[in-house]
Protein backbone atom coordinates (compact mmCIF):
# COMPACT_ATOMS: atom_id res chain seq x y z
CA UNK A 1 0.00 0.00 0.00
CA UNK A 2 2.50 2.19 0.92
CA UNK A 3 4.84 1.60 -2.33
CA UNK A 4 1.37 2.92 -4.29
CA UNK A 5 0.83 6.07 -2.19
CA UNK A 6 4.69 6.86 -2.90
CA UNK A 7 4.13 6.20 -6.90
CA UNK A 8 1.41 8.39 -6.51
CA UNK A 9 3.10 10.87 -4.81
CA UNK A 10 5.72 11.01 -7.11
CA UNK A 11 3.42 11.18 -10.28
CA UNK A 12 1.56 14.16 -8.20
CA UNK A 13 4.39 15.98 -8.31
CA UNK A 14 5.49 15.52 -12.04
CA UNK A 15 2.35 16.53 -13.38
CA UNK A 16 2.58 19.69 -10.98
CA UNK A 17 5.92 20.21 -12.44
CA UNK A 18 4.94 20.39 -16.16
CA UNK A 19 1.84 22.71 -15.14
CA UNK A 20 4.16 25.31 -13.97
CA UNK A 21 6.28 25.09 -17.00
CA UNK A 22 6.52 29.05 -18.44
CA UNK A 23 5.22 29.56 -21.06
CA UNK A 24 7.79 31.07 -23.71
CA UNK A 25 7.92 34.73 -24.08
CA UNK A 26 6.50 36.51 -26.97
CA UNK A 27 8.32 38.02 -29.47
CA UNK A 28 6.87 41.48 -30.74
CA UNK A 29 7.35 42.22 -34.30
CA UNK A 30 9.88 43.99 -36.29
CA UNK A 31 9.20 47.74 -35.74
CA UNK A 32 9.29 48.95 -39.46
CA UNK A 33 9.90 52.79 -39.87
CA UNK A 34 8.73 54.88 -42.45
CA UNK A 35 11.39 56.28 -44.42
CA UNK A 36 11.26 59.98 -43.92
CA UNK A 37 13.02 60.63 -47.32
CA UNK A 38 10.08 58.60 -49.17
CA UNK A 39 8.42 60.23 -52.45
CA UNK A 40 5.57 57.72 -52.51
CA UNK A 41 3.50 60.26 -52.13
CA UNK A 42 1.29 61.40 -54.84
CA UNK A 43 0.44 64.73 -55.46
CA UNK A 44 -1.97 67.10 -58.13
CA UNK A 45 -0.94 70.57 -58.21
CA UNK A 46 -3.30 73.48 -59.94
CA UNK A 47 -1.63 76.16 -61.52
CA UNK A 48 -3.84 79.50 -60.64
CA UNK A 49 -3.49 82.07 -63.03
CA UNK A 50 -1.38 82.57 -65.86
CA UNK A 51 2.13 84.18 -65.16
CA UNK A 52 3.18 86.70 -62.47
CA UNK A 53 0.30 85.16 -60.47
CA UNK A 54 1.75 84.40 -56.97
CA UNK A 55 -0.27 82.86 -53.88
CA UNK A 56 1.00 84.08 -50.55
CA UNK A 57 -1.35 82.35 -47.68
CA UNK A 58 -3.84 79.33 -47.53
CA UNK A 59 -6.69 78.55 -45.00
CA UNK A 60 -8.36 74.90 -45.10
CA UNK A 61 -12.40 74.80 -43.41
CA UNK A 62 -12.87 71.47 -44.78
CA UNK A 63 -11.75 69.67 -48.03
CA UNK A 64 -14.77 71.40 -49.93
CA UNK A 65 -14.31 74.66 -48.52
CA UNK A 66 -10.62 75.82 -49.18
CA UNK A 67 -9.15 79.56 -50.05
CA UNK A 68 -5.87 80.78 -50.95
CA UNK A 69 -4.75 84.83 -51.33
CA UNK A 70 -2.48 86.55 -53.11
CA UNK A 71 -2.08 88.29 -56.81
CA UNK A 72 -3.72 86.63 -59.49
CA UNK A 73 -3.60 87.68 -63.63
CA UNK A 74 -5.76 86.21 -66.31
CA UNK A 75 -5.90 87.08 -69.85
CA UNK A 76 -7.85 89.42 -71.41
CA UNK A 77 -10.58 88.26 -74.39
CA UNK A 78 -7.58 89.31 -77.09
CA UNK A 79 -4.79 87.19 -75.11
CA UNK A 80 -3.31 90.13 -73.50
CA UNK A 81 -2.37 90.37 -69.72
CA UNK A 82 -4.87 91.23 -67.64
CA UNK A 83 -4.12 94.26 -65.73
CA UNK A 84 -7.25 93.84 -62.91
CA UNK A 85 -5.58 90.89 -60.83
CA UNK A 86 -7.97 88.87 -58.75
CA UNK A 87 -6.80 88.71 -55.54
CA UNK A 88 -8.41 85.14 -53.98
CA UNK A 89 -9.55 81.59 -54.91
CA UNK A 90 -11.71 79.44 -53.75
CA UNK A 91 -12.09 75.67 -54.14
CA UNK A 92 -15.29 74.20 -53.32
CA UNK A 93 -15.08 70.43 -53.64
CA UNK A 94 -15.29 70.51 -57.38
CA UNK A 95 -13.85 73.80 -58.98
CA UNK A 96 -11.48 76.40 -58.07
CA UNK A 97 -13.00 79.86 -58.82
CA UNK A 98 -11.23 83.31 -58.78
CA UNK A 99 -12.44 86.27 -56.04
CA UNK A 100 -12.07 89.73 -56.08
CA UNK A 101 -11.71 90.85 -52.41
CA UNK A 102 -12.22 94.45 -51.93
CA UNK A 103 -10.10 96.67 -49.45
CA UNK A 104 -10.68 100.63 -48.82
CA UNK A 105 -8.78 102.28 -51.35
CA UNK A 106 -7.68 105.11 -48.64
CA UNK A 107 -8.16 104.59 -45.24
CA UNK A 108 -11.20 106.94 -44.41
CA UNK A 109 -12.36 107.29 -47.84
CA UNK A 110 -15.31 105.58 -49.47
CA UNK A 111 -13.55 103.84 -52.75
CA UNK A 112 -13.01 100.08 -52.93
CA UNK A 113 -9.67 98.49 -54.61
CA UNK A 114 -8.99 94.59 -54.70
CA UNK A 115 -5.43 94.85 -53.58
CA UNK A 116 -2.98 91.97 -53.75
CA UNK A 117 -3.90 89.71 -50.64
CA UNK A 118 -1.20 88.86 -48.67
CA UNK A 119 -3.08 86.76 -45.24
CA UNK A 120 -6.03 85.02 -44.37
CA UNK A 121 -7.43 83.07 -41.16
CA UNK A 122 -10.59 81.86 -40.66
CA UNK A 123 -12.73 81.07 -37.83
CA UNK A 124 -15.06 78.88 -35.83
CA UNK A 125 -18.30 80.72 -36.45
CA UNK A 126 -17.68 81.02 -40.14
CA UNK A 127 -15.83 84.76 -40.62
CA UNK A 128 -13.17 84.75 -42.43
CA UNK A 129 -10.12 87.72 -41.58
CA UNK A 130 -8.34 88.65 -45.53
CA UNK A 131 -5.61 91.37 -45.54
CA UNK A 132 -3.85 93.72 -47.93
CA UNK A 133 -0.19 93.56 -48.04
CA UNK A 134 -0.94 97.05 -46.25
CA UNK A 135 -2.39 98.06 -43.08
CA UNK A 136 -5.71 96.88 -44.80
CA UNK A 137 -8.50 94.28 -43.75
CA UNK A 138 -11.97 92.41 -45.07
CA UNK A 139 -13.94 90.52 -43.34
CA UNK A 140 -16.22 87.45 -44.74
CA UNK A 141 -19.07 85.33 -43.37
CA UNK A 142 -19.85 82.14 -45.26
CA UNK A 143 -17.89 83.33 -47.98
CA UNK A 144 -19.31 86.40 -48.58
CA UNK A 145 -17.52 90.23 -47.85
CA UNK A 146 -19.88 91.42 -45.38
CA UNK A 147 -17.31 94.09 -44.03
CA UNK A 148 -13.65 96.13 -44.18
CA UNK A 149 -11.74 98.34 -42.24
CA UNK A 150 -7.98 100.16 -42.05
CA UNK A 151 -5.95 99.11 -38.58
CA UNK A 152 -6.04 102.13 -36.25
CA UNK A 153 -3.07 104.85 -36.38
CA UNK A 154 -1.71 103.11 -32.62
CA UNK A 155 -1.19 99.31 -34.61
CA UNK A 156 -0.85 100.43 -38.01
CA UNK A 157 1.84 98.54 -39.87
CA UNK A 158 2.40 96.24 -43.40
CA UNK A 159 0.61 92.88 -42.35
CA UNK A 160 2.48 90.01 -42.97
CA UNK A 161 0.33 87.20 -41.08
CA UNK A 162 -2.76 86.57 -38.96
CA UNK A 163 -3.94 84.51 -36.01
CA UNK A 164 -6.46 84.71 -33.50
CA UNK A 165 -8.61 82.68 -30.50
CA UNK A 166 -11.93 83.45 -32.52
CA UNK A 167 -13.15 86.94 -34.53
CA UNK A 168 -12.95 89.12 -31.50
CA UNK A 169 -9.33 88.12 -30.10
CA UNK A 170 -7.07 88.66 -33.29
CA UNK A 171 -3.42 89.31 -33.45
CA UNK A 172 -2.00 90.32 -36.91
CA UNK A 173 1.97 90.90 -37.42
CA UNK A 174 4.26 92.73 -39.72
CA UNK A 175 7.21 94.73 -40.86
CA UNK A 176 9.61 95.96 -37.87
CA UNK A 177 8.70 93.59 -35.65
CA UNK A 178 5.19 94.84 -34.92
CA UNK A 179 2.67 93.24 -33.56
CA UNK A 180 -1.40 94.42 -32.88
CA UNK A 181 -4.06 92.47 -30.93
CA UNK A 182 -7.72 93.25 -31.51
CA UNK A 183 -9.91 92.17 -28.34
CA UNK A 184 -13.29 93.16 -26.99
CA UNK A 185 -13.45 95.48 -30.21
CA UNK A 186 -10.14 97.46 -29.25
CA UNK A 187 -6.94 97.55 -31.01
CA UNK A 188 -3.95 97.46 -29.03
CA UNK A 189 -0.06 97.76 -29.63
CA UNK A 190 2.05 94.77 -28.15
CA UNK A 191 5.67 95.21 -28.20
CA UNK A 192 7.57 92.45 -29.30
CA UNK A 193 11.45 93.36 -28.20
CA UNK A 194 12.37 93.12 -31.64
CA UNK A 195 12.96 95.04 -35.35
CA UNK A 196 12.99 92.10 -37.29
CA UNK A 197 10.17 91.31 -39.84
CA UNK A 198 7.82 89.19 -38.51
CA UNK A 199 5.93 86.47 -40.91
CA UNK A 200 4.33 84.36 -38.88
CA UNK A 201 1.98 84.17 -35.50
CA UNK A 202 -0.07 80.99 -34.54
CA UNK A 203 -1.42 80.02 -30.82
CA UNK A 204 -3.08 77.59 -28.88
CA UNK A 205 -6.71 76.47 -29.09
CA UNK A 206 -7.60 78.62 -26.13
CA UNK A 207 -5.50 81.41 -26.86
CA UNK A 208 -2.98 81.10 -23.64
CA UNK A 209 -0.10 80.91 -25.49
CA UNK A 210 0.70 82.57 -28.65
CA UNK A 211 4.00 82.31 -31.32
CA UNK A 212 5.57 84.59 -33.66
CA UNK A 213 8.34 84.29 -36.10
CA UNK A 214 10.67 86.01 -38.87
CA UNK A 215 13.51 86.58 -40.31
CA UNK A 216 15.40 90.03 -42.25
CA UNK A 217 17.67 89.00 -45.18
CA UNK A 218 21.18 90.02 -43.82
CA UNK A 219 20.65 90.44 -40.14
CA UNK A 220 18.66 87.78 -38.56
CA UNK A 221 15.89 85.73 -37.17
CA UNK A 222 13.67 85.56 -34.03
CA UNK A 223 11.08 82.76 -32.27
CA UNK A 224 8.88 85.10 -29.44
CA UNK A 225 6.30 83.33 -27.52
CA UNK A 226 3.60 85.19 -25.39
CA UNK A 227 2.10 84.03 -22.18
CA UNK A 228 0.47 86.25 -20.20
CA UNK A 229 0.47 89.67 -21.87
CA UNK A 230 4.19 89.86 -22.95
CA UNK A 231 6.17 88.29 -25.81
CA UNK A 232 9.29 86.66 -24.53
CA UNK A 233 12.35 86.06 -26.96
CA UNK A 234 12.70 81.88 -27.40
CA UNK A 235 15.68 82.70 -29.87
CA UNK A 236 17.22 85.20 -31.23
CA UNK A 237 20.03 85.28 -34.10
CA UNK A 238 21.50 88.65 -35.41
CA UNK A 239 24.33 89.05 -37.53
CA UNK A 240 25.07 91.55 -40.15
CA UNK A 241 26.58 89.14 -42.13
CA UNK A 242 23.82 86.57 -42.37
CA UNK A 243 22.68 86.61 -45.79
CA UNK A 244 19.98 84.29 -47.09
CA UNK A 245 20.34 81.89 -43.95
CA UNK A 246 18.75 78.74 -44.23
CA UNK A 247 18.15 78.61 -40.77
CA UNK A 248 15.96 81.90 -40.98
CA UNK A 249 12.53 81.18 -39.26
CA UNK A 250 9.93 81.94 -41.77
CA UNK A 251 6.77 80.52 -39.52
CA UNK A 252 5.85 78.42 -36.94
CA UNK A 253 2.15 76.53 -35.89
CA UNK A 254 1.26 74.39 -33.11
CA UNK A 255 -0.37 70.70 -32.97
CA UNK A 256 -1.24 71.23 -29.39
CA UNK A 257 0.23 72.67 -26.07
CA UNK A 258 3.40 70.62 -26.14
CA UNK A 259 4.12 70.54 -29.72
CA UNK A 260 5.50 73.83 -31.72
CA UNK A 261 6.44 73.17 -35.71
CA UNK A 262 8.07 75.80 -37.49
CA UNK A 263 9.99 76.02 -41.13
CA UNK A 264 13.16 77.56 -42.27
CA UNK A 265 13.64 79.31 -45.44
CA UNK A 266 13.89 77.80 -48.48
CA UNK A 267 12.47 74.95 -46.75
CA UNK A 268 9.45 74.06 -49.29
CA UNK A 269 7.79 71.92 -46.43
CA UNK A 270 4.05 71.38 -47.45
CA UNK A 271 1.86 68.73 -45.52
CA UNK A 272 -1.65 69.62 -44.70
CA UNK A 273 -4.31 67.33 -44.68
CA UNK A 274 -6.46 68.03 -47.80
CA UNK A 275 -4.25 70.96 -49.32
CA UNK A 276 -0.60 70.77 -48.79
CA UNK A 277 -0.48 74.71 -49.14
CA UNK A 278 1.59 77.16 -51.10
CA UNK A 279 4.39 75.96 -53.48
CA UNK A 280 6.41 77.91 -55.63
CA UNK A 281 4.58 80.99 -56.41
CA UNK A 282 1.19 80.58 -57.87
CA UNK A 283 1.11 76.69 -57.71
CA UNK A 284 -1.25 74.56 -54.76
CA UNK A 285 -0.35 71.29 -54.35
CA UNK A 286 -3.13 68.57 -52.67
CA UNK A 287 -3.74 65.01 -52.70
CA UNK A 288 -1.48 62.79 -54.93
CA UNK A 289 0.94 62.69 -57.70
CA UNK A 290 2.44 65.87 -59.03
CA UNK A 291 0.37 66.57 -61.41
CA UNK A 292 -0.36 70.31 -63.62
CA UNK A 293 -3.97 71.00 -64.31
CA UNK A 294 -4.83 75.02 -65.16
CA UNK A 295 -7.60 76.46 -63.37
CA UNK A 296 -9.25 79.45 -65.19
CA UNK A 297 -12.24 81.43 -63.52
Amino acid sequence: MSKIIDVLIIFLMFLIAVSCKKDPPLVPPPIVQIDTTSHAINWTIDEIGEYGSILRDVVIIDENNIWAVGEIYLKDSLGNPDPKAYNAVHWDGSKWQLKRIFFPTVCGGTSLTAYPAKAIFAFNDGQIRISSSGDKIAILKDGAQINKLCLPSNVSMSINKLWGNSSNDLYVVGYGGNIAHYYNSVWSRIESGTDINLRDVWGSPDGSIVWAAGFEDSYGTVLLRKTGNVFEKVLEITDPNMPHSPGQITHVSRRNRQSIFSTTKYDRKCKRKYLVGLCESNRIAAGNKCNKRNSGQ
